[in-house]
């Protein structure tokens, strides 16, 4: 807060002063979250991480009182659980990979009628997703003994290069190949009382180093 008054006189020495009245200076900020490393489950159910918040004042001087409050405000919020948070810090468990958008809102000064509030926004991703869709069924019968998988995710919308690796156990394959995101087998026919299960894996990769798996068993 600062005083002002203004006094005004004339030529011949009269003068009138207005009385002070209270001027509020409001300071302007930088607002910031602090970047990430990579978030990755890589086999694991769920995976935690803090960020944080950052506040330059244009003028460093001048005092503020600071108000913060952070949310995740992608449709996907649902799989983010907050542990913790104060003013400047956050701490989320996330439970679902995908790309994800945190808000930080800064309320600063707190001055009734002439609040600043600062938003600014993170998008980050978390883990990266790997899910078999089966373009032919999971049994096979006997004299039909071709198989085709293929990738279902959701990674051409935020990953990072990813790699495909299809992998399986069975001992019938005579031959399979791979098109990155498609998998197909030719099966050694089985006699038609023999029963034969066999698992295929898909991993998926990205450059930040995260990987997730799914698998289907396969009855023959």
């Amino acid at each position: 807060y600062s005083d002002i008054s203004l006094t005004v006189t004339s030529e011949h020495g009269c003068s009138d002063t207005q009385d002070s009245i209270d001027v509020v200076l409001l300071n302007t900020y930088t607002v910031s979250i602090s970047e990430v490393d990579t978030i990755c489950f890589n086999g694991l159910e769920e995976v935690t991480q803090a960020f944080s918040a950052e506040i330059i004042a244009d003028v460093s001087d001048l005092p503020y009182e600071l108000s913060g409050e952070w949310s995740i405000i992608s449709s996907n919020s649902e799989f983010a659980q907050e542990n913790s948070s104060d003013d400047l810090n956050v701490e989320y468990t996330f439970t679902q990979s995908g790309e994800y958008t945190l808000l930080y809102s800064a309320l600063i000064d707190g001055v009734a009628d002439t609040d600043c509030q600062y938003d600014t926004t993170l998008v980050f991703n978390v883990g990266v997703d790997a899910k078999i869709k089966n373009s032919s069924d999971t049994t096979i019968c006997v004299g039909g003994n071709d198989f085709t998988a293929e990738y279902d995710g959701t990674l051409d919308t935020w990953s990072n290069n990813p790699e495909y690796l299809w992998s399986t156990t069975s001992d019938l394959i005579i031959s399979d190949s791979t098109s990155a995101e498609t998998y197909i087998s030719s099966l050694t026919p089985v006699l038609p009382d023999s029963t034969v299960i066999y698992d295929l894996t898909l991993r998926v990769t990205n450059d930040a180093g995260c990987w997730e798996e799914d698998s289907v068993s396969i009855d023959v």
